[in-house]
């Protein structure tokens, strides 16, 4: 069958299409904001009908994002964030996955993500320090915002406002497994919570980052 000229191959785009959903749900939500002087000044029908056009568009992008991670793929993310494996890809996809479920922030972007850990030399004696490696970088690596990869955090207090949010997943992986996907999603639940209990524990730590590594390993245990 031709295909038009100028449309790409699905089968050669690289980028997972949860990220692409991800991208259009961030820039329906930045045109919304753009637009909004602009609608109030519209007569009510045209308002409207751009507000459901937008919403739709989020609704598609929502409906792409609502992923799901199996037992396997937490495991071997388990395994990169304590410096036992080098599969990048799996670890962005949970860290991903986590992001949405407890609704940390914006957007994230699992291809940034992996692209980033994937260049990450991270080598420390414990698993705790390995995973506060794994924790800096993955807050230096502009996967996160608006627009992951365009629109990333806006200085040093949105850098910090994503370590604090990836503290949750991090311990999460850090944790010992579950014997269920569903009990180990639970658990991922109750780091969300417990991260908030702790969270002058965690800007403290954040603020003095060698201290980072024994506050993951005892929120981890508290797990």
């Amino acid at each position: 069958m031709d295909q038009r000229p100028g449309l790409p191959d699905p089968s050669f785009l690289k980028m997972p299409l949860r990220d692409v959903a991800r991208g259009l749900k961030g820039a329906a939500d930045l045109t919304q904001d753009a637009m909004a002087p602009v609608m109030a000044t519209l007569p009510a029908p045209l308002q409207s009908a751009l507000s459901d056009a937008l919403n739709a568009i989020k609704l598609q992008g929502k409906s792409v994002l609502t992923l799901t991670v199996q037992t396997p793929e937490i495991e071997a993310a388990a395994q990169f964030i304590a410096g036992g494996s080098n599969d990048a890809a799996t670890c962005a996809k949970v860290i991903a996955f986590a992001w949405d479920r407890l609704n940390l922030g914006d957007l994230a972007s699992e291809t940034v993500l992996a692209s980033h850990l994937a260049q990450t030399k991270a080598e420390s004696a414990s698993p705790e320090m390995h995973a506060a490696s794994v924790l800096l970088a993955m807050a230096d690596s502009n996967a996160f915002g608006k627009l992951p990869g365009v629109l990333g955090h806006e200085g040093e207090a949105g850098r910090a406002q994503i370590l604090a949010a990836l503290v949750a997943p991090t311990i999460w992986l850090l944790a010992e497994r579950e014997e269920t996907l569903k009990d180990d999603l639970h658990l991922l639940d109750l780091a969300g919570a417990l991260t908030k209990a702790f969270q002058s524990d965690v800007r403290a730590a954040l603020a003095e980052e060698d201290k980072l590594g024994p506050l993951l390993k005892m929120l981890a245990q508290h797990l």
